[in-house]
């Protein structure tokens, strides 16, 4: 990721058990408090099925950190001309510029697959999910009593931008 996540592995998931099994992992170390919305859900069981239909349902980017995932960034559903996304870092692997550098591939992957905006529902409360999204140009378009609707349009420059190399940026 250039200088933005360490040297971490941006890639998309794969279809085989390993990466589910990474991804438990991850979830596995989330720190209770930093679920939100309802998700991850607590239970290894329903977390299981939770993770299947992201990966079945959308397409899917984890930055790897050496065996393990340090984050994961789910968009679906996968054909849709406006996606959701949903982003969880590692609370290990936080402040690296890693929810930064894989919203930023995200929105270079949706625009070269075609989709027309990009979505994101932020919990009020998640001071830091907020900014990461208005800092890649996100605008809120919904507000609810404790979550922001927020999109990005991909004919935004924005789009164009993040494709570039990180020192062009």
């Amino acid at each position: 990721m250039g200088g933005e996540g360490e040297g971490l592995v941006v890639r998309p998931v794969g279809d085989g058990e390993d990466d589910l099994v990474s991804l438990l992992a991850m979830y596995e170390r989330l720190d209770p408090a930093d679920r939100t919305m309802g998700v991850p859900p607590a239970s290894p069981g329903r977390r299981r099925e939770w993770l299947a239909s992201l990966l079945a349902g959308g397409w899917n980017l984890v930055a790897d950190a050496g065996s393990e995932v340090a984050g994961h960034i789910a968009v679906t559903p996968a054909t849709g001309a406006e996606p959701l996304f949903m982003i969880f870092v590692d609370g290990r692997y936080r402040d690296r510029g890693i929810g930064i550098g894989l919203v930023r591939q995200a929105i270079a992957r949706a625009a070269d697959r075609g989709h027309d905006t990009l979505r994101v529902n932020v919990s009020t409360g998640n001071r830091r999910a907020v900014r990461v999204s208005r800092n890649v140009a996100f605008e809120v378009v919904e507000r609810g009593a404790s979550e922001l609707g927020m999109q990005l349009s991909l004919d935004e420059p924005t789009a164009d931008r993040v494709r570039l190399p990180p020192a062009e940026r």
